[in-house]
């Protein structure tokens, strides 16, 4: 399978396509690992089919790699597809917490003051 290679860069930002990535598909089971090119984003073959996958693919980079978590959500990038034409995508950064809790050990006073059948303050 030959690799789907788009550019991908912010226009939010004002970059010029030479300031954006690559952003090629590759098999993850046959990529060879030690031979990535720097500054290029990969994304497996079944995760990258659309322009837009590109977008995201890029949108993620952008996030984690240039500061993009101090930006205002949503951000517009272009696209150049393999065709040669381009595309504008509108990108928004989802922000879902989690929490995970787990058990603390009570303190003297607050199992003190469960003896007494009172609450701890």
């Amino acid at each position: 399978m030959t690799p789907v290679r788009y550019r991908v860069w912010c226009l939010s930002w004002e970059d010029s396509e030479e300031d954006g990535s690559d952003v090629v598909s590759y098999d993850f089971m046959n990529h060879d690992y030690e031979k990535q090119d720097r500054g290029v984003i990969y994304v497996p073959y079944v995760s990258l089919g659309e322009p837009a996958e590109a977008a995201e693919a890029y949108a993620e980079y952008a996030h984690d790699e240039r500061s993009g978590y101090e930006d205002t959500w949503p951000l517009v990038f272009r696209v150049r597809c393999p065709d040669g034409t381009t595309c504008d995508f509108k990108v928004d950064c989802d922000y879902a917490p989690q929490f995970s809790a787990s058990f603390v050990k009570p303190s003297a006073k607050a199992a003190e003051a469960a003896e007494e059948g009172g609450a701890a303050t």
